[in-house]
């Protein structure tokens, strides 16, 4: 690799701009959720907004897979399971995203010279992570599955051989 340090330092701004987009994502996730959880009965009228065949259909298969009885459920049930349910996903993608801004400084340090093996450990990590997301992406079959997966891929992979360019580069 002719500039390890440039490469990283590219990459990880990249993952930086992403982290923190996702950061301001989860935090609206964070705070849709609460609300739609927190006033379910005001925002389908207490229970009283009709459930359409294809949200029973949802309901019926969920309740197989879960093995939960939903034959009962009002609107209001499902919205507040919404609600907690993107709550749970805001958690989610809030720490992913600190992580990522996290490995990102780390990265931007890398390009400087300092923290190099821990950009070596955090990168190999993301890009374990990154292959086990991969392989589900393509297996969805979806084309927008599949180049998620191939970007969130590549990135990484550039990271890892980056820092370790960087890391042999020290060592001689």
């Amino acid at each position: 690799m002719q500039n390890p340090a440039n490469v990283i330092k590219v990459v990880s701004i990249i993952i930086m701009v992403f982290a923190i987009l996702g950061i301001l994502a989860s935090g609206a996730m964070l705070l849709g959720g609460g609300y739609l959880a927190n006033n379910a009965g005001e925002i389908t009228n207490n229970g009283q907004m009709e459930i359409d065949e294809e949200m029973q259909a949802n309901l019926d298969q969920l309740s197989d897979v879960a093995d939960v009885d939903l034959s009962n459920a009002t609107s209001e049930d499902v919205a507040a399971g919404v609600g907690a349910f993107t709550v749970m996903l805001g958690v989610y993608a809030l720490v992913t995203s600190i992580y990522k801004l996290i490995y990102s400084v780390v990265g931007l340090n890398a390009a400087k010279g300092k923290f190099i093996k821990a950009a070596c450990f955090l990168g190999t990590f993301d890009l374990i992570l990154s292959a086990i997301n991969c392989v589900s992406n393509i297996t969805s079959g979806s084309l927008a599955g599949i180049i998620s997966g191939a970007v969130g891929f590549v990135l990484p992979m550039l990271y890892v051989m980056a820092a370790y360019s960087l890391k042999k580069e020290t060592q001689q």
